[in-house]
């Protein structure tokens, strides 16, 4: 519990580190379940229905010129007002509800998606991720195995979370993985030797959940790259 503390003051000062006198504009929104179906809303702080989904878009389309994942440090160089939507855990609504929205206002977006997920209720099945692999807007990353919290595995145990990952997302998709975000993602969640388990096994970019811009001091951990957690509370806020 001490520890648990400990990281999440230390979580925020990090944010306040990467936010405070920044003046970029570049931001990484992480969605889990849309759905306008709220009884199945699993955890209300990771929910968003599909009419204020919508409601973000246009709000965001009008601040921020939404990019592809691909272009994320480029973005940041270049000091322009870009956003990247990210999903994690491969429900099945963003399949239903929330990807017809992006193709329809043409957002790229990028799946993050856990494997022991894949194919059971409430999830995105096999064949609904090759389909979304072939659409150009859309990006397959990797988000573990188990969704276990990383702090509590052993090297061995997250080198084959990692590597797994990797190997299976590629076999059904077709094409190389190269982005990982980190379950949970807060420091409290990663020890920071999972970071560098990532650079080894051949991925270019990881992401935590630590809420605070992209920017120069942020990107210089380029496995631990912040997002903001985007809800039915909050949505507004973000874009405002």
């Amino acid at each position: 519990m001490i520890k648990r503390i400990i990281c999440g003051i230390v979580q925020r000062l990090i944010s306040l580190f990467f936010t405070v006198g920044s003046n970029s504009k570049v931001k990484v929104f992480m969605f889990h379940q849309v759905t306008n179906n709220i009884a199945e809303w699993k955890d209300s702080e990771y929910c968003i229905t599909a009419d204020a989904f919508v409601s973000f878009l246009e709000k965001a389309l009008k601040k921020y010129k939404m990019e592809h994942i691909d272009n994320l440090l480029k973005s940041v160089k270049d000091l322009g007002t870009y956003a990247f939507v990210t999903f994690d855990d491969a429900y099945a609504c963003i399949y239903s509800e929330a990807v017809p929205i992006l193709l329809q206002k043409k957002v790229p977006f990028t799946l993050f998606l856990t494997l022991d997920f894949i194919d059971k209720e409430g999830y995105m099945t096999t064949d609904m991720i090759k389909e979304l692999s072939k659409n150009p807007l859309c990006t397959i990353g990797a988000h573990g195995k188990s969704h276990k919290m990383f702090r509590n595995m052993s090297h061995d145990e997250a080198t084959f979370e990692i590597r797994n990952s990797k190997a299976v997302l590629s076999c059904i998709v077709g094409k190389e993985i190269n982005l990982f975000a980190f379950p949970y993602g807060s420091i409290f969640a990663c020890s920071m030797k999972s970071t560098v388990i990532l650079k080894k096994e051949g991925y270019k970019l990881g992401f935590s959940t630590i809420k605070a811009p992209v920017n120069k001091r942020s990107i210089k951990n380029r496995y631990f790259i912040p997002r903001y957690n985007v809800n039915q509370n909050n949505y507004f806020r973000l874009v405002r």
